[in-house]
């Protein structure tokens, strides 16, 4: 694009192609525009020629300066850099993925310790009640309505332990699901 402003703008004026003209005066290039020009490039010959006049290869890359210079096998060197930056783009998406896979796998395994630590914390304190329901009972003459309470909370506390280990089997089995899921993603 700037090849064909500073064309235009030249003294007697070198038109710029066609398919760019109604590029040129734009300040912001819309997304069609690379492909406009990049269709002109492949086309039109003596444009390609200015261009090419205009950068050196360290500006525009090797694979722009194969494009523009067409020298002998070009066509096989541009298929080589877009192989080669294929590969490069499916490696970084593997990547990602691998790095989203090892996010999912830490949350899961902090999901794991919480939830052991729940079951530790409602196991502890189902021992600590029924402790406490032994000593009741050694006193149950006096305290039968106290023994009927601590009764129904040990009831709920071993529901809730109840609960918690199959939460953490969940997890568990969670946590191995992504473990696997980890392994085939490492690897593929």
């Amino acid at each position: 694009m700037l090849v064909a402003r500073a064309g235009e703008r030249e003294v007697p004026a070198v038109a710029a192609p066609a398919a760019l003209r109604r590029f040129v005066n734009f300040a912001k290039l819309p997304d069609p525009a690379l492909d406009v020009a990049r269709r002109v490039l492949d086309e039109d010959e003596a444009f390609r020629a200015r261009v090419a006049a205009s950068v050196t290869e360290e500006a525009v890359g090797r694979p722009g300066w194969v494009f523009l210079t067409r020298p002998d096998g070009w066509q096989a060197e541009l298929d080589g850099f877009r192989k080669q930056a294929a590969v490069h783009e499916v490696a970084t998406r593997e990547d990602r993925s691998e790095r989203e896979a090892q996010r999912r796998l830490a949350g899961a395994e902090a999901a794991l310790a919480r939830t052991e630590t729940a079951a530790l914390a409602a196991t502890t304190e189902a021992e600590r009640m029924r402790r406490e329901l032994e000593e009741q009972r050694a006193n149950a003459g006096a305290m039968g309505s106290e023994v009927d309470r601590l009764r129904a909370e040990l009831a709920q506390v071993v529901e809730e332990r109840r609960d918690t280990v199959r939460r953490l089997k969940e997890a568990e089995g969670t946590a191995q699901a992504r473990s696997g899921e980890l392994r085939t993603l490492r690897h593929e």
